[in-house]
């Protein structure tokens, strides 16, 4: 499969999720925490793991509102990076890192023409002036959202890159 097609599947797999609230607050019937991804491979372990990860490594945020967005971003972010890593395509986590902060900071419109086989996407370069139009990507958010990256990386292959 191609990279773009296997990016597009991941990147709307994450962002089709319905919880309101952070993974570490949602649950449903069988989980006790989790991201509303449906993931077959996904076990409830790591997906309390990582929403409790999420959660917890958080930096300190200016308001509600930024907290909200950052820790949404994260998430996914880690969510994304893990599935990534499991379908053996951990090499996209940085592409799709890209695309779901983008995308939270409504600056991402994705395209795929299914009858001609084109993917196209427009995205600005991570963490340039204009990403800031919401919020100040500062070096703690940074920090996190590449940590959220790695431990979705990791937790899904221990043995993995990062």
């Amino acid at each position: 499969m191609k990279p773009d097609r296997i990016l597009l599947g991941v990147y709307f797999l994450v962002m089709d999720s319905k919880r309101s609230m952070p993974a570490h607050f949602t649950s449903d019937k069988t989980r006790n925490q989790t991201f509303m991804v449906d993931f077959l491979p996904l076990t409830p372990d790591d997906e309390y793991n990582m929403a409790s990860e999420a959660w917890y490594s958080m930096p300190g945020m200016k308001s509600f509102e930024e907290l909200k967005i950052v820790l949404r971003t994260g998430e996914d972010i880690m969510i994304g990076s893990y599935i990534l890593t499991k379908i053996g395509s951990s090499k996209l986590a940085d592409k799709l890192m890209d695309f779901i902060i983008a995308s939270h900071l409504g600056k991402l419109k994705p395209t795929f023409d299914e009858k001609s086989d084109i993917f196209s996407i427009e995205i600005e370069h991570l963490f340039t002036d204009d990403l800031k139009l919401i919020i100040e990507i500062t070096p703690f958010i940074k920090k996190y959202l590449n940590h959220c990256r790695d431990f979705g990386i990791k937790k899904a292959n221990p043995r993995s890159r990062q």
